[in-house]
Formats: structure tokens, sequence, C-alpha cells
């Protein structure tokens, strides 16, 4: 078998799909990896003697050096490479058999396309041999260079990188690409630049404002000087854009940075060693998330933003820069039998510093225990920023029986996948729940939740009775507990389908109170709007929901439900550029879609629009009674529930224009 070697970020030594290998001597690693960054290639023992003990004596030198070849050989005879060559006074590790992470690296980089460069960026983990070190000159030297050309030799290619994102790519990774280059040399104003106008363009000035005053610091800590003109003309011409801006994905303008400390909960990682246990995991994060989101004085990023990080190695620095925020929690959970150890932390952003870190060993009859100390702890740490006042409400009622909370969690899970399978699945698992406590306030809200995206979706066969069955698991929920946030939301939704906006206005008003944090109930409030007849300010709401979760899925309801805002305010262009950005849309966005290019009179594309609603509708009814030629008004009244006649005859004009049947 063959021999991987990884330099880039560390030292890690391992025979094809086989384990670390382990080595006698930092000597002999330091040698293993001079020899491989050179393989094949002839090296004097003197000079490899001088490099790793310049200090010792000369035949003692050579006496250390022959027994780390040794130790070399002995560690390398299992693999295929022909291990350590020796041919009179020289030594060579063979090629053949040999993958090495530096090589491929500089391979990948010298490349243009766009592909092998993010591969390179993925190789590049860090410095070469990080973290390692030799009290030998002459090696420090070499690995110095060696550090310092292949970092350059990163930065090239992330440069490379950018320029292709930044005119042509997506502008999110554009954005990580500059993150990461100026990780590499903060000094570099021209990506500073870059990165400013990447932030205006996802809509995000005060972003692009903010990391202005960051790179500023940065230059008068380093270099003593102040930012150059060009940089200067940047910063006040993003200052003098007061107008709002429509962003792509949200139909609304840049939310200026919030005056509150904001923090996000990164998924808790599983030490369960079963993959099958990651509900619970991520259960404990939601938790967490809820309770913090119930402080008004905190700003806290929603769970679909922070769990795109489930899974991946990830640099806190840049997580922060990504989600906008100064404070970052991580931790884990291991389950074992009744058991429950879960460490959590809270970071400084900015500074890298942890703020505060515990460890928990617990039975799981504890774990609610667990969840309020980590919450409160957290918000004691801000003290000072935060209101502690009414710390007590922000706990809600919860069941105590331990076997239905673990189904909840499992719904939840089944339940975030949002497939009509899946759905099905976190049913079953709420009304296990149920069975298990029949006040289990939070597996009546999921079980509501699940009926009203099978009505959303037309999942059901009988096509009124999910929102029935929505009510009446909602009504449930608020009996056992009235001040659950999320009960709330999802009554303000379904009474906003019946049409009665008195009380979807009092309890989405009701939930925003108990979590001014919940992205969910906000983007609803800003389809409550858009309803009434105020869609300007339903996509302020659209753009306060977005800042609360940057990264939610282009499918979620609020996401196209902007460009719903953005077609009643007559704003077709920019509804037109929401509804193109979902990738996975519903019949009624292409609905959507061709009554906005018909109200901008591209007949041609709102008529290829309309063609792809009115198929993908068929396709729906021919699974199960639909829409029919005689009833596209009732079909479109009950997607959007208007409360103005105007409004409605406005997206039936659109409608008909795209080619709607009358």
């Amino acid at each position: 078998m063959g021999l991987n070697l990884s330099f880039l970020g560390g030292f890690e030594a391992c025979l094809a799909a086989g384990p670390p290998l382990s080595f006698g001597t930092k000597k002999s690693k330091a040698l293993l990896a001079y020899l491989a960054l050179r393989p094949g290639m002839a090296c004097t023992r003197d000079n490899l003697a001088a490099l790793l003990w310049g200090d010792t004596a000369d035949q003692q030198a050579r006496n250390s050096l022959r027994q780390n070849l040794s130790l070399l050989r002995k560690s390398l005879s299992a693999s295929d490479v022909q291990s350590v060559v020796s041919a009179g006074d020289t030594v060579s590790l063979s090629a053949d058999g040999l993958t090495v992470d530096v090589a491929e690296f500089e391979r990948l980089a010298a490349q243009d396309a766009p592909e092998a460069l993010e591969q390179a960026a993925t190789l590049y983990r860090g410095d070469l041999l990080e973290g390692f070190a030799l009290s030998e000159a002459a090696f420090e030297e070499w690995l110095a260079v060696e550090r310092g050309r292949l970092r350059e030799v990163a930065q090239a290619a992330l440069a490379k990188l950018l320029e292709h994102y930044s005119t042509a790519g997506p502008n999110e990774r554009a954005v990580r690409v500059a993150v990461r280059l100026l990780a590499l040399d903060p000094l570099q104003e021209a990506v500073h630049r870059t990165l400013m106008r990447l932030y205006v363009r996802q809509g995000r000035r005060g972003t692009a404002l903010r990391h202005y005053q960051v790179m500023c610091e940065t230059l008068r800590r380093d270099l003593g000087i102040g930012p150059e003109p060009e940089t200067e003309r940047l910063y006040r011409e993003i200052s003098r854009q007061g107008q709002r801006q429509f962003r792509s994905t949200d139909g609304a303008d840049g939310t200026p940075p919030s005056a509150k400390p904001s923090i996000a909960v990164l998924p808790f990682t599983n030490l369960s060693g079963d993959p099958s246990q990651d509900y619970f995991s991520d259960g404990i994060t939601e938790d967490i998330i809820t309770a913090l989101s119930r402080f008004r004085s905190l700003l806290v990023i929603a769970r679909n933003s922070t769990f795109s990080y489930r899974g991946k190695d990830v640099n806190l620095h840049e997580v922060a820069n990504e989600l906008n925020v100064a404070y970052v929690v991580q931790g884990s959970v291991r389950r074992s039998g009744k058991r429950v150890r879960i460490t959590a932390q809270l970071v400084d952003a900015a500074t890298g510093y942890h703020l505060w870190g515990e460890r928990y060993d617990r039975g799981l009859k504890d774990i609610f225990a667990v969840q309020d100390e980590v919450t409160q702890t957290i918000t004691s740490t801000l003290a000072g920023r935060l209101e502690v006042v009414g710390r007590e409400q922000a706990k809600r009622k919860r069941t105590e029986n331990l076997e239905a909370y673990d189904y909840v969690l499992q719904g939840n899970a089944q339940f975030y996948r949002f497939t009509k399978k899946d759905n099905a699945r976190a049913r079953n698992r709420y009304r296990n729940a149920i069975e298990q406590d029949p006040e289990c306030t939070r597996a009546h809200t999921g079980l509501a939740w699940s009926h009203l995206i099978d009505w959303m979706c037309r999942w059901a066969a009988a096509p009124d009775t999910p929102i029935e069955l929505a009510f009446e698991s909602a009504r449930l929920a608020l009996a056992t507990d009235d001040t659950d946030s999320l009960t709330h939301s999802i009554l303000g939704e379904l009474y906003l389908y019946r049409r009665q906006y008195d009380e979807a206005t009092n309890h989405l008003e009701r939930a925003l109170v108990l979590n001014p944090n919940d992205a969910d109930a906000i983007g609803t409030e800003g389809f409550l709007l858009t309803c009434l007849g105020h869609p300007d300010e339903g996509i302020e709401k659209f753009s306060d929901a977005k800042r609360l979760n940057p990264f939610t899925p282009d499918w979620c309801l609020y996401c196209w439900r902007s460009g719903i805002a953005c077609y009643s305010a007559r704003h077709y262009e920019p509804a037109i550029t929401v509804f193109k950005c979902i990738e996975r849309p519903v019949d009624e966005v292409y609905g959507w879609m061709a009554a906005s290019y018909a109200q901008l009179d591209r007949l041609d594309e709102a008529r290829a629009a309309m063609e792809k609603f009115l198929r993908l509708a068929e396709i729906k009814s021919a699974r199960r009674p639909g829409p029919t030629k005689v009833d596209w008004e009732t079909y479109w009244a009950g997607s959007c529930p208007y409360k103005n006649r105007a409004d409605f005859d406005h997206l039936l004009d659109g409608l008909r224009r795209a080619g709607l049947p009358v």
C-alpha cells in the first residue's frame, strides 16, 4: 500500500486507507518531511546531518542521522514505497507510491480553473508543518523559507479564485475566499476593498462599513499608516448610499450593524461515536439557540444558518465574518446510557479569546438544568450589555418526560429535511411524544407545523384536512403553554390564511415579544404586512429576518415571500431576481415570476414561466383533485390571502397577461 503524507497545517503520515504512522523521534519526522518535499532527489548525509544536528560533533551527528534513517525505514516498512534509499553518501525518498499534499497543492494552485483552485485552497489547511518546531537553526531557517513560499502560492491561488468569483461566481463564495485571503495577509488593502464591494453587492452595507473600521485599525497597528485614497473614496461612497437597494436574495437592503451583542451557536458535535445520535446533539444546540433568542438584548442567528456549518472544520473568525456576529458558541455532546457529557465555550470572535468554557457530566434527567445553566452563564458572561431582568421568563414550560423529549428531537431531525416522507415520519415521532406526555407543548407544536407544511405543499390527498389538523394541534399546544413563541407564530400563520387578520397580528406580536430573534416569525410578519397592503414594510421585515438567518435555504417560505412583497410593491425587477434565485421552486413561484415578467411587458418570458407553472400544477392534479381552468382564482386566493381586493386584482392581472387560462 502507498504512503500518504500531509504537511500543510501539521504533520500526518499514514498508509493508504490506514491509521497514522508513529515515529520514534521528532527529528525522524523532520527528516521525513525534508526528504518527502524533494522525492527522488539525492541529499548528502553531511547536509542532512548539518540540517538537523548542526551543533553536534560531525561523527555524532552522522550516527544520529543513521539511527533516525533506521527508524524511518522501520516505520515505512509496511508501505509500497521503497522507503529510504541510500546510495553511497547520499539519501533519498522514493517517489513511487508516495503522495504528498504539498506537491498536489502546488500542482493545483498553478492552474487557472476555479475547480482546481478550490481544491488547492482546501488542501492548504495551514502553514507547512504548522506547530512543528526544532531547536536547530538550519532546519528552522529552511522551514521559514518554505512556509513563506507556500503561503505566497496559496495567496496567489486565492487571488485568482477571488477574481473569478467576484466577476462571474456566487457572491458568498467570493466573500469566503476574500476573508481567507485576508487571514493569510491582513495588509492587502486591495482585497479589503474587494470584500467591502462584495458586502455591498450582498446588501450588507453596514458590514462593509464596519469592515473598513477593522481594516483601518489593522493598518494603524501593524504599519502605522492610514488607508489609501481609493479606499477612503470607497468608504465615503458606501456611506452615502442612504437609499434602499434591493438585495439579490431577499429584495431588501443591507442591515446596519446591530447595537445588540450578536451571537451564533454552532451545531454541537456528536462525540458518541454513533451517527444515529446526531439528532440528540442537534436538539441540544436548538434548545440553547431558542433559549438565547428570548433575550431582547441579544441578536441570535437562526438555526438554519448556523447548521450550515454542521460537520465542518470551521475557522471561528471566518464564521463570525460570514454571519456578521461578535460572539460564537461551540461545544460537544457525548451520550452514553443514562449519562451525558456536554462541553460548551463562548468565544469573542474578534480576539479569539475564550470568554467562558465548561464541561458538564450529568445524568440525562439533568439535561434541562444543564441547558439552562449554559444559557444563563453565556448571558451573564456578556453582563453589562444584556438585560438580565426577567431571565426566569426566558424559560419555557417543557416536558420532564425524557422519552417524550427524545421523540421530539427525532421528529425535529426529520421535519427539517422538508420532504413529504420525512414530514410524515416527523408526525409519527411527535405523536409518539404525545403518547408519552399528552401535555408536551413542543410535540403539539411540531405536529401543527408538519400539518401546515403538508397543506402548503399540497402533499395530502384531502386538500383542506391538514390545515384543520394544524389548528387543532396548535390550540392543544397553546392550552399546555401559552408562553411558547413557536405556538403563537404558527397560530399567526394559520389565522392569516383564514383571513382573520387581527388574530394573526395578535399572535405574531405575542410570538415576537416572547422571542424577538425568531426569524421565521419576523418573516411571517413581513408576509402579513404584505397581505394587509403594506408591502414596503413587509420588505423591511424580510430584511430583518435575513439578518438573523443569512444562510436560510432559498426554498424557505420567507425567502420567496419577499419576492411576493416586491411584486405587491410594484418592484417587479427585484421580484424576478428573488424568484430566479430559488433552486427548488414550487409551482406558485413560477406563477409569481410569470406575473412579474408580464407587468414589465416581457411577455415571452412571462409565457415561458406560466407554462412551467401550469405543467407543475397539472402534475399535482394528476395525483389528486386539483385546480382546473374554472377555479384558478380560488387557487390563488388561497395562496396569497390579500386583505384588499385591489392587491389581488393586481396579481390576477399579471397572471392573465402571462397566459393563465380564464
